[in-house]
């Protein structure tokens, strides 16, 4: 194999045991698209932020009597909204998310992978159809003018979950229409 280049990961289906990958991938691949490297930059941002945020808080309540900082509680409650959708999408953009692999240990091969197409089809469905649901939500605090904290709108800190389920949801769907035969 050429130097720089990623291995693959094939799984192969059989009776007897269930998907072993026949090569482990690197986890670092020199030619991963922007878009990852971005939401891997983000998740490490907000990971940053987070730990910044929750020793402000402990520092903060160890002071003695101090004006209360109730920001800081719904900060670290909205950062780690956008950590958990953000790991959720760079999860489904390197198919490293949970599968539970219960019908391929007695399918054929062909059977297999036909399940596995439906499986990815209906998952796209379903964080396709959990977009548009929580669109609404994000568009309710949008009229309600709901603050998250001082200065930031509850719709802008709400508004990663749809577009973390479109995106998730497209990839399914482009993952079910190129899954191999």
């Amino acid at each position: 194999m050429a130097r720089g280049r990623s291995k693959t990961v094939r799984l192969r289906v059989s009776p007897d045991r269930v998907s072993q990958p026949e090569q482990v991938c690197r986890p670092h691949d020199r030619r991963r698209s922007g878009f990852d490297r971005l939401v891997t930059a983000l998740l490490l941002l907000l990971f940053a932020t987070l730990m910044v945020l929750a020793a402000t808080q402990l520092l903060w309540r160890l002071l003695p009597k101090t004006a209360a900082a109730p920001w800081l509680g719904s900060s670290i409650a909205a950062v780690v909204l956008w950590l958990v959708m953000i790991g959720a999408i760079q999860a489904t953009g390197r198919a490293a998310h949970v599968r539970i692999q219960v019908l391929e240990r007695w399918l054929p091969p062909t059977a297999a992978t036909a399940a596995w197409r439906l499986v990815l089809a209906l998952t796209a469905v379903i964080c396709l159809a959990l977009a548009s649901s929580t669109t609404g939500m994000v568009f309710l605090e949008y009229e309600f003018l709901g603050r998250s904290f001082p200065g930031l709108p509850a719709w802008l800190v709400l508004a990663i979950v749809p577009v973390g389920f479109v995106v998730m949801g497209l990839r399914f769907l482009v993952r079910a229409v190129a899954a191999r035969s």
